[in-house]
């Protein structure tokens, strides 16, 4: 789905500049694109007390730059009006010197950029200057940038200030020392260089002054941003009978059980019906999730557990309480899929009868947001609960599957055990020992 998205938005981008040429009202259509750290960066220079900088260490003056540009994307052209966030890396070749000034009971601390400046300045003979700059954050408060042309954007720290201390050479020597903040500082981007611009990626050159107490600052680098793919969101969720060999539909997406869903833990507590119960003969050996904007399986994580066998009791096996259940064997990202309405389908597979007569959970984590699904198994349930809160496996279940004996069916037929497609007494003789067996109708609580 992240190709998809990336295409509409270029598509968006070309129905942009046909309309411009149509009427003067063109919607603006907002963005949010990250920050690649690998490939942007700033380079500060300038002087204090007109000493030129210089680095406190190799590299102290080069970073990297991550977070996020934010704008109105119009006909191909990004308009800034504020909301920005690129952070400016804490340097990995620090921590860098202040001294003599102490701060926060300290000569020394991490930042972004580490300088110093050695030299005679006028009634204070020999100086020597050491500073840092730390927590530095730009923003785009005005300007735009189109492919092709320069950007007379605007940059504006939101956050960071210098960290200096100077002393001359006398004996005693004279020192002083400060911190200066950077917050509101600004300057207009001058560099030549033209912006690019893609339809996924935008590569600013930057080059801006920024100018305070006894100091000037010369700021030079590239932002290079891309489109943020959006989050990944949970869109279905069903049963997978891995094995099924029935004719109707194409494998193997016709083991997908159009019936049977995993019922989602919700603000509301919520009572397992039969729809969320399966009785394969196989047990329950395989799930599909269907994801919208699922990149990879690295943008999500997953961890299973399963409840006790029988008619258990609630109270004394809550689910927080139920034991992990069994690997999975194999876990498979499908992106874009046709059977899945063009979304990413993970495919999670068991061995069979791994899972059987209990229920399972799966705790799907996108981000710092997390779900809880749930899905039962008790071989040969076709009839539901009956008045106590239990499912029963009955002769009134071989009832119902002598019923529709001969009937072709697809991977949700109700009276179909062995997912063969056809529903006959071989699927009674799959089923028959399981009779009298039981699972508690549970009831998945509340979200805490």
């Amino acid at each position: 789905m992240r190709q998809l998205f990336f295409q509409l938005k270029q598509m968006a981008c070309v129905a942009s500049l046909a309309l411009a040429s149509l009427t003067t009202t063109v919607q603006a259509d907002p963005v949010v694109l990250s920050v690649n750290s690998a490939q942007s960066n700033l380079t500060i220079s300038g002087q204090a007390f007109g000493l030129p900088y210089a680095q406190q260490n190799a590299g102290s003056m080069t970073t990297s730059l991550s977070g996020t540009i934010t704008g109105d994307l119009t006909g191909g052209v990004f308009t800034f009006s504020g909301g920005s966030a690129i952070a400016v890396d804490v340097n990995p070749t620090g921590p860098y010197s202040h001294a003599p000034f102490t701060f926060e009971s300290s000569l020394t601390r991490p930042g972004n950029f580490g300088i110093r400046g050695d030299g005679a300045v006028f009634g204070f003979g020999f100086v020597h200057v050491l500073g840092l700059y730390e927590d530095l954050t730009i923003d785009l408060p005005s300007g735009t940038a189109q492919n092709g042309s320069p950007t007379a954007a605007t940059f504006r720290f939101t956050v960071g200030r210098l960290v200096w201390g100077a002393q001359n050479e006398d004996v005693p020597p004279l020192t002083t020392g400060g911190t200066s903040s950077l917050v509101n500082v600004s300057g207009t981007n001058t560099a030549a260089s033209n912006v690019a611009w893609d339809g996924t990626t935008l590569t600013i050159p930057v080059q801006f002054q920024t100018v305070g107490s006894n100091r000037i600052e010369n700021w030079a680098g590239t932002i290079v941003a891309t489109l943020a793919a959006p989050a990944a969101t949970l869109v279905n969720k069903r049963v997978y009978h891995n094995g099924f060999s029935g004719t109707m539909g194409s494998p193997p997406w016709n083991a997908v059980n159009p019936t049977n869903e995993l019922i989602q833990r919700s603000n509301n507590p919520q009572q397992i019906g039969l729809v969320n119960l399966t009785n394969d003969s196989r047990g329950l050996n395989g799930v599909v999730l269907d994801f919208d904007n699922l990149a990879s399986l690295n943008d999500i994580s997953l961890e299973y557990k399963m409840s006790p066998q029988g008619a258990f009791n609630e109270g004394a096996h809550p689910v927080s309480g139920w034991e992990g259940a069994p690997a999975p064997t194999s876990v498979t990202l499908h992106p874009d899929l046709a059977e899945a309405g063009g979304n990413d389908r993970v495919r999670i597979l068991w061995a069979n009868n791994a899972i059987q007569n209990r229920y399972l959970c799966i705790k799907v984590t996108i981000g710092s947001t997390s779900v809880e699904l749930y899905i039962g198994h008790l071989l040969g349930e076709t009839t539901g609960p009956d008045a106590l809160p239990v499912f029963t496996v009955s002769f009134a279940d071989i009832t119902q599957i002598k019923n529709t004996v001969a009937q072709i069916v697809d991977a949700g037929g109700l009276t179909d055990i062995d997912k063969n497609g056809t529903v006959a007494f071989a699927d009674i003789t799959a089923m028959r020992n399981n009779v009298s067996a039981q699972l508690t109708r549970i009831t998945i609580p509340a979200n805490p």
